[in-house]
This record gives structure tokens, C-alpha cells and sequence, in this order.
């Protein structure tokens, strides 16, 4: 079974990348960085520091809710998968597998409880 990377990706229908020479690809990556560059240039204008550590913070916590998020798509569909293969296959049972562990503090798969800080000792 194809996975989504696959869909995506697909041999027959060509990524807008490969339709562009080498050079028009390093002159769109080129765009790309001028107008991210121009961009924080004016967030630096109108924000204070703080503002902006702020913000950085911000974008960085979304992008790891966003790449927990894919993760749990991406096990959902593998397990979905699995599930199908199992049941054609009578007679086998396989064990559940655990959700996807995250390496990103204060974060843990919707329906796993979070991991359990270890006791403190007792104050001397």
C-alpha cells in the first residue's frame, strides 16, 4: 500500500521543481530567502526584542505541534493499514504498537497520558 509520501510524489506528475533549469531553481530559492530576510527586517522594526523572542517562540512551539500532529496522521494511517492486513489475515493477532513518542517537552500523544516526573526527596 502506497503511503501518503507516495501519493504526493507521484512518478507521473512532475514536481513544479523539476520543470525549471538549475538556474531558475536557484533564482526562486533566492526569492524565497530575500523576502524572509525583508520580512524579519520589518518584524525587527515594529517589534521590541522581546517581542520578537516571543514570536520566535510562538512560530517554534507551532511547528512542533504541527510536525505532532503529521506524526499522529502518519501512525494513524500505518496502524489503519496494519489493522486491514490483520483482519485479512484470520487467525494472527498482532499486539497494539504505542502511539509515537515525542522527544519535545510537554508534549505526548492525544490519548496517552503524560510521562510522570520522578518523586523529589523529602526536603532535609
Amino acid at each position: 500500500m502506497a503511503d501518503a509520501g507516495d501519493r504526493h510524489n507521484a512518478d507521473d506528475v512532475p514536481d513544479d521543481d523539476e520543470l525549471l533549469e538549475p538556474w531558475q531553481r536557484v533564482m526562486r530559492e533566492n526569492a524565497r530567502k530575500a523576502k524572509v530576510e525583508r520580512f524579519v527586517e520589518l518584524l525587527r522594526g515594529i517589534l521590541g526584542p522581546d517581542e520578537l523572542t516571543n514570536l520566535a517562540a510562538l512560530v517554534r512551539d507551532m511547528d512542533a505541534k504541527h510536525r505532532q500532529k503529521v506524526a499522529m496522521k502518519r501512525w494513524s494511517e500505518e496502524e489503519r493499514a496494519r489493522e486491514l492486513e490483520d483482519a485479512a489475515a484470520p487467525g494472527v493477532v498482532a499486539p497494539p504498537r504505542p502511539p509515537p513518542s515525542f522527544g519535545i517537552p510537554g508534549m505526548h500523544a492525544p490519548g496517552v497520558a503524560p510521562p510522570v516526573p520522578p518523586p523529589r526527596p523529602p526536603p532535609s
